[in-house]
């Protein structure tokens, strides 16, 4: 079974700087690297229940060009990302259960 670590991103320069590690550390240990963004729907009181296709395609990419970006900068490194729904914590916490590490 290939090891992967989880990395929860959201764009801030906090996770960039975070990203990078967990990069070079899946890169060290042979790891697959999971870039997700985890992203809750906060309707407000508009009645919309759900972001529209445009906004969940630009939100999908996200994580996508970070493991791009990743994949570029880190010769050897495996990563994906993806995009999921649910509040942050614990959507992460969820995603990440069989993983190695969560960054």
């Amino acid at each position: 079974m290939t090891r992967t670590i989880v990395l929860g991103y959201d764009g801030s320069p906090e996770s960039v700087a975070a990203a990078d590690w967990a990069a070079a550390e899946a890169v060290r240990t042979g790891a697959r690297l999971r870039v997700v963004y985890a992203w809750e729907w906060q309707p407000y009181s508009l009645g919309i229940t759900d972001a529209t296709p445009a906004g969940r395609s630009v939100m999908d990419a996200v994580p996508a060009d970070e493991a791009e970006r990743l994949a570029r900068r880190h010769r050897g490194l495996r990563a994906d990302g993806e995009r999921v729904s649910g509040a942050p914590a614990t959507t992460l916490v969820e995603v990440a259960r069989s993983a190695a590490l969560l960054v």
